[in-house]
């Protein structure tokens, strides 16, 4: 019990930084609106070199396959993780760093890199398929399985992609494995699908572009102790664009989630509402000058918990993005949003989130990348089971006080040594800063939730 509990107050924010909550994904397919985002998945490595969830970085032609090309790319990567498994200040027995060393693998093959305006193809489609593979050198306490394996598949198709009236068809597996948070010999393994398809109508050559778009997503944790946080949703979505200018247009965009909970657990305590959220949001994109540019909405959510859950997200939603093009060479974006995400720890967490990026290349050999990312998580509905005690709940049944705040902060140099390898070089500190803690009464045993960790890494790309 101790150790499942200690478990579970981790995971919301650790997976929230680790992640990746700041940038929507879903913006790629959705046209950029806040309203659809979801967590970016990335491999699990110190952040150095290209993530499985996109192409291999090539400079590279690949090969002609008919009328696609394909691509291979190979990262390499040592490092240090100053702490494995999360440990707060202090905590000795799972303060435990180790150098490791991982390899990711990736290929892609598609028709989109060799297009003709003049004859542009009725069907567009891209193929990634990747792999990757972590292991700490070091002894980690009682820890035998030092090996972390991830996963995955990409797929989109585009029909008609310059038409009036297209469609597309996506689907995205992710398969992500990383310690837990405490020195046993289990791994948070987790496995995600998302297949969706997709309706757009652009009228007046594009001055209107309407879509309406649906998903379906399934999240499971591969460990039996972590079946109760299993769930799955349907996601309706909806999107319209107006560019009243050439470079700026005004958005609306909605989605309306339907999330189930399939899992069981054997402590009642960690059951998890179903939920129906909603979030509106309008907005508009474009641009200030030729070098500044944005993007800002605002709207509102509602989390829609099913059955007795007590708490309910009831407010505005809003985001603002944007990005300065300080030479040719040099890009600074900064963001702001606001929302709300459920949660395996009690409810759902009002979040909000800051960030800055900066990327500069020099002489077409050298860039150096710069990110700074600030989570704010306020949660709601969290309560404690029978033999715990935390800030603001002292007897069963009261809702404890927990606001966490997450950074994280990089520095990167890249070096193109030619046109098929690169090295990078790099630095990330990953910290969740919060007062939140739980005391077992029986044993007197305290855990604090929040951790420190350094990563420190080199990365070597070869791509094709």
């Amino acid at each position: 019990m101790v150790k499942l509990h200690r478990r579970i107050i981790k995971l919301g924010v650790v997976t929230a930084i680790l992640l990746g909550f700041v940038i929507p994904a879903k913006a790629q397919i959705t046209g950029g609106s806040p309203v659809n985002s979801s967590a970016q998945v990335s491999s699990g490595f110190g952040g150095g070199g290209s993530e499985l969830k996109g192409k291999p970085s090539s400079r590279m032609s690949g090969l002609k396959v008919g009328s696609a090309r394909f691509h291979a790319g190979l990262d390499l990567e040592f490092g240090y993780d100053s702490n494995v498994f999360y440990s707060s200040g202090g905590d000795t027995e799972n303060d435990i760093g180790s150098i490791y060393l991982g390899f990711r693998p990736a290929i892609t093959i598609g028709n989109s890199e060799d297009i003709d305006e003049k004859d542009f193809p009725k069907l567009l489609y891209d193929l990634v398929l990747g792999y990757s593979y972590k292991r700490y050198l070091q002894e980690l306490s009682t820890r035998r399985d030092k090996d972390f394996h991830g996963a995955n598949l990409g797929f989109l198709l585009q029909a008609f992609p310059k038409g009036t009236v297209s469609f597309d068809l996506h689907e995205t597996f992710v398969r992500t494995s990383q310690p837990r948070y405490l020195p046993n010999n289990n791994n948070f393994d987790r496995d995600m699908n998302v297949v969706g398809a997709g309706l757009s109508y652009r009228p007046g050559g594009g001055l209107i572009d309407l879509r309406l778009g649906y998903r379906f997503v399934v999240d499971v944790f591969e460990a039996s102790d972590l079946k109760h946080g299993n769930y799955y949703y349907h996601q309706p979505e909806f999107r319209a664009k107006w560019k009243f200018f050439p470079k700026t247009s005004f958005w609306l965009a909605a989605t309306w989630q339907f999330i189930s909970y399939f899992g069981s657990s054997e402590d009642i305590d960690y059951a998890n509402n179903d939920s129906r959220p909603i979030r509106v949001m309008t907005g508009v994109t474009g641009q200030f000058t030729p070098t500044l540019s944005f993007n800002a909405g605002i709207g509102y959510g509602y989390s829609w918990y099913q059955g007795a859950a007590p708490n309910q997200y009831n407010l505005p939603i809003a985001m603002a993005d944007m990005t300065w093009t300080v030479t040719p060479t040099a890009k600074l974006t900064l963001g702001y949003q606001h929302d709300f995400r459920d949660s395996m720890w009690g409810d759902y967490f009002m979040m909000d989130t800051a960030y800055l990026n900066y990327h500069h290349q020099i002489i077409n050999k050298v860039d150096i990348s710069a990110t700074f990312r600030w989570i704010m998580a306020q949660y709601s509905g969290s309560t404690l089971p029978t033999g715990f005690i935390g800030p603001g709940c002292t007897t069963p049944g009261d809702e404890c006080d927990r606001t966490d705040n997450g950074i994280q902060v990089g520095l990167a140099v890249g070096y193109h040594i030619t046109n098929w390898v690169s090295a990078r070089l790099g630095y990330t500190l990953y910290g969740n800063f919060t007062d939140f803690y739980t005391i077992n009464t029986v044993d007197n045993v305290t855990n604090d939730a929040d951790f420190v960790k350094h990563l420190a890494y080199l990365n070597v790309n070869f791509a094709y």
